[in-house]
């Protein structure tokens, strides 16, 4: 995880005589300052460019672990589909063994709930319509007693 430390490295001295609005006593001290001035806007940009590459980063890394789980669902739900079938491979088996039959009870056992499943959405649409329909008819009564 990504711990955020400030970077600084200017010491204080030399902060406080950026800061200062002191003149410089020599022409070699005003040139120092000056390259000081011209490095700390270096260091500043450094600064902003390395914060911005952090954010990308950190929204890159999120944008990954989105389409990871997007692409495992998807890749779940194929293997789901690809279940439909016993015998995808074409090699023998034998029908009475332990093995395939688990595998025949546990394909008949999941068709089963996913019908189950499919009639209880079909209820609870059949039931969603009807309520929308008494909804609209009051609303209608509403609006009629209103407009009255």
């Amino acid at each position: 995880m990504y711990c955020p430390s400030p970077a600084s490295l200017l010491s204080q001295k030399i902060v406080t005589a950026l800061q200062s609005n002191q003149e410089p006593a020599t022409e070699h001290e005003a040139k120092l300052l000056d390259l000081l001035r011209t490095a700390d806007v270096q260091l500043q940009s450094q600064k902003s460019l390395t914060l911005d590459m952090q954010v990308v980063s950190v929204l890159q890394n999120i944008y990954v672990q989105r389409v990871y789980q997007q692409l495992q669902g998807w890749e779940e739900k194929q293997n789901k589909l690809r279940r439909r079938k016993l015998m995808t491979d074409g090699l023998p088996r034998l029908l009475t063994g332990d093995v395939f039959f688990t595998q025949v009870t546990e394909f008949e056992d999941s068709q089963r709930q996913k019908q189950m499943e499919k009639e209880v959405r079909k209820q609870e649409r059949e039931q969603y319509i009807k309520e929308m329909e008494e909804w609209k008819q009051e609303e209608n009564a509403w609006k009629v007693w209103v407009a009255a």
